[in-house]
């Protein structure tokens, strides 16, 4: 009964949704959750729950609308998806790419993260196995197989706008797009075009190529093809969206950009930011100027003797006040200030710098002067210092606003200034905040920004004797008196109390501490130095430190360097000193020593000894158990994996040859099954061990996952290697492996890959081994394969045929069960 209503309320939603398309054909789509369902057979609908989910069998999702429907908590449950998908966009250096099935899109990451292959690429037709899981943004095919089929057809790409693209509902999606290009962006490993329209920008990420062709994309008119891809943050709420496509083909110029931007007809800044009905901002614009200031970074200033604009760009040609100089860029809508952004500018010549305008705050107020370079009158109220910038703030007439200078930590020219001085201060006016007043937008708040100290003219100091300050002077010495006379009425109080507090804190510390002065004589120790250094003899005999020395050094490990302590420490006084004392009882002390000062003077030296065997038995444990597979007992993967990168290097270093085998055991999977989990611990621990049994000093064997083990051999070539992999081979299929009175016969497949030819690189031996092992078990198992010059494994042994599974058969006289 739950059944049928479950599969009457898909049926009703998928109506609902068909129904919503006949009166747009445009928005025809079926939900998420019809789509996941339609994935499902039939069957699983009338029966109320899939088969065997009573027993925790999950059905196979085989449509990528069924994953990319799911949510990130059903995602979780790891549904198998079993999808035939053309790869859209597959990027060099990743270990997933996207797909679409037709339905959808969906992300796909490969088994242990393994790097793509060149067989991968955009167009594929491709086989994928896997479970789902939640992603970093939404749910994707995880741990993948993936199988090649042929060459396939891109989907249609479906048009949408940049408002639509931003809600996040395209992830996934195959589609195109139309806007301008704003900007190339090639300091990462991508090449990344920012795609814009009005004032909705998106970023399109692809593999870069010929760089000459990016400036001719820079103010075209664009379609472009891709997958969206969605930006969140740790708590998966969207921050923008991306798009991902695989080459520049994909990209369609509609309106190519000049191909000199400097013959476009030159604007006053006015007309260029000014709204115009039926023009947008999509295209560059050039403006000529003056430039009347330069802010560190990208930003620059320029007026055309009427109004004044801020430029960014990334150009670094260096520009002074008075330097005429064209400029393009996009004007950006929707702040005050006229901006305009990705600038490139040339310069003309040279003039005089513009003069500043003089103005009251009021009238900075109005926003007529904007981006302009002016000058005020004001007076300080406060001046703040950081590690690159003064911010002062100052009153015109009632009005308070702020002056920012940008400067060095040697720029102290204005550090004496004081609160309530009068100032004359010259910089580019900008507004900082504006209200809504019905269809405007008014300034409430400016600031100035200024171009050097010599901008901050100090008109008339203010007097250092203020009411204030006389006030806070008299408060200073009436606490001073009152703090002198209690001081003085429990200073000896105080001073009885310390001492009695410095011999109890000796006392309950667990460090030994030795107290000596400046001429090497005790003056004060511990009990617990007592017991550590176990002094047979009163410590007020050993009254001089030398002499203390002479006593315990005898039973150090290297009295030497206890010694050398010492001569460092009269050579300087100041110094301080830490080291580690070795007894020859196997016990280890912390030596730690630092100067007593008083008022700058030296009068002693404070020595503290901590007894850490125990601690540094327990890291030396602790490091041993962190190398070690708790099941096996022989090298985990981050181990094993160290080990291998260590002895690449020293292998390339030396121009030696270095090979790995990995070795898989046959049908564990079927132990497991047969005998229990338990059985299949006790296969993993001898399989470990034999392999271990058969390795010599240099080499290494580690536990690669699961049942997977990898062996290291530095200095032995792939020859030499199958020799080696065909001994382990036998070693491990030598004999059974007992277990509650039977007996499991075991074999392993091997692969074997080595350097050649010089090179040296991991991300190629792994997957040449695995490769190899992968044809190891194609052919019959039990085995060993070689892999070939070309990367690819060879079978090179055929010792044995493959051995089915048939069941139980007598070896000796004993139940044999063999896979």
């Amino acid at each position: 009964m739950n059944g049928i209503r479950f599969a009457s309320r898909a049926i009703g939603a998928i109506c609902r949704s068909i129904s919503v398309g006949l009166a747009d054909l445009d928005s025809l789509k079926i939900t998420r959750a019809a789509l996941f369902l339609l994935s499902i057979p039939s069957g699983y609908l009338l029966c109320g729950e899939p088969p065997g989910a009573r027993q925790g069998v999950l059905p196979t999702l085989t449509t990528a609308a069924a994953v990319h429907g799911l949510s990130p908590l059903e995602s979780k449950r790891q549904y198998p998806v079993h999808l035939r998908a053309v790869c859209v966009v597959c990027f060099p250096g990743w270990h997933g790419f996207f797909v679409n099935d037709g339905s959808t899109g969906v992300y796909v990451e490969t088994k242990n993260q393994i790097l793509l292959t060149d067989a991968i690429h955009t167009g594929s037709m491709l086989e994928v196995e896997g479970v789902t899981g939640p992603g970093e943004f939404s749910p994707i095919v995880d741990q993948a197989s993936v199988r090649v089929l042929g060459e396939g057809a891109l989907p249609s790409a479906r048009h949408v706008g940049l408002d639509r693209l931003s809600t996040g509902i395209e992830d996934g999606q195959w589609i195109e797009v139309e806007g301008t290009v704003r900007s190339a962006d090639t300091s990462n490993t991508m090449l990344t075009l920012v795609v814009a329209s009005g004032q909705l920008e998106v970023a399109v990420m692809t593999p870069r190529y010929d760089e000459k062709q990016y400036p001719r994309l820079i103010d075209a008119r664009v379609r472009v093809r891709g997958t969206a891809g969605p930006i969140f943050n740790q708590r998966r709420q969207l921050i923008g969206v991306n798009m991902y496509t695989p080459s520049l083909a994909e990209f369609r110029v509609l309106e190519p950009a000049p191909p000199d931007p400097f013959v476009l007809p030159a604007r006053t800044v006015r007309s260029a930011f000014e709204y115009t009905p039926g023009t947008g901002p999509d295209r560059r614009v050039r403006i000529r100027g003056t430039v009347t200031a330069r802010w560190p970074g990208k930003a620059f200033f320029i007026t055309d003797g009427i109004q004044g604009a801020s430029v960014l760009s990334a150009q670094t040609t260096p520009l002074e006040p008075g330097d005429v100089v064209d400029v393009i860029g996009f004007a950006v809508l929707g702040g005050y200030t006229p901006t305009l952004h990705e600038a490139v500018f040339r310069k003309l010549g040279s003039e005089s710098p513009p003069a500043p305008r003089p103005v009251t705050a009021k009238e900075a107020l109005s926003g007529n002067f904007d981006a302009d370079l002016v000058r005020i009158d004001a007076r300080l109220i406060q001046l703040k210092r950081t590690t690159d910038q003064y911010t002062f703030l100052l009153d015109s007439g009632g009005a308070v606003f702020s002056a920012i200078l940008q400067a060095d930590e040697s720029d102290h020219q204005l550090d004496g200034l004081r609160d309530a001085s009068r100032l004359q201060v010259t910089g580019v006016c900008t507004v900082t905040e504006t209200q809504a007043s019905r269809h405007f937008r008014v300034p409430t708040a400016f600031q100035i920004l200024l171009r050097s100290p010599r901008d901050a003219v100090l008109l008339e100091a203010s007097s250092w004797w203020t009411t204030k300050r006389i006030l806070v002077l008299l408060g200073i010495c009436l606490l001073m008196i009152l703090g002198g006379t209690l001081w003085v009425v429990s200073l000896k109080k105080r001073v009885q109390e310390r001492t009695e507090t410095i011999r109890a804190t000796l006392e309950a510390t667990a460090d030994g501490i030795l107290v000596v002065d400046s001429a090497g004589k005790i003056v004060a120790h511990n009990q617990k130095f007592d017991a550590m250094w176990a002094v047979q003899e009163p410590i007020g005999k050993l009254i001089d430190h030398r002499l203390l020395s002479d006593f315990v050094k005898s039973r150090l490990k290297d009295p030497v360097a206890f010694i050398s302590t010492f001569a460092t420490v009269y050579a300087d006084p100041k110094v301080k000193t830490d080291d580690l004392l070795e007894f020859k009882d196997g016990r280890v002390f912390e030596r730690h020593s630092e100067p007593q000062t008083v008022k700058g003077r030296n009068v002693g030296r404070v020595w503290g000894f901590r007894d850490v065997t125990e601690l540094r038995e327990r890291n030396r444990q602790l490091q041993e158990l962190a190398r070690m597979d708790g099941l096996t007992g022989i090298r985990n993967r981050r181990s094993i994996f160290e080990f291998l990168s260590t002895e690449m290097a020293r292998a390339q270093r030396g121009g030696d040859s270095l090979t790995v085998i990995m070795a898989d055991l046959d049908g564990f999977k079927k132990i497991n099954d047969y005998f229990g989990h338990v059985a299949g611990d006790a296969v993993l621990r001898e399989t470990a061990q034999r392999l271990r049994s058969c390795i010599r000093p240099s080499d290494a064997v580690g536990r690669y996952g699961g049942e997977e083990f990898l062996i290291v051999l530095p200095g032995c070539d792939q020859d030499s290697a199958r020799s080696r992999a065909e001994e382990l081979r036998c070693t491990v299929e030598g004999r059974p492996v007992a277990w509650e009175m039977r007996e499991i016969g075991i074999t392993c497949s091997f692969g074997v890959a080595g350097t050649r030819d010089g090179i040296y690189d991991l991300r190629q031996l792994l997957p040449d081994a695995d490769a190899a092992l992968y044809r190891a078990k194609q052919k019959g198992r039990n085995r060993v394969s070689l892999a070939d010059a070309d990367g690819a494994g060879a079978i090179s042994s055929d010792i044995q045929a493959q051995r089915e599974f048939a069941g139980d058969f007598f070896v000796g006289g004993k139940s044999m069960f063999r896979i």
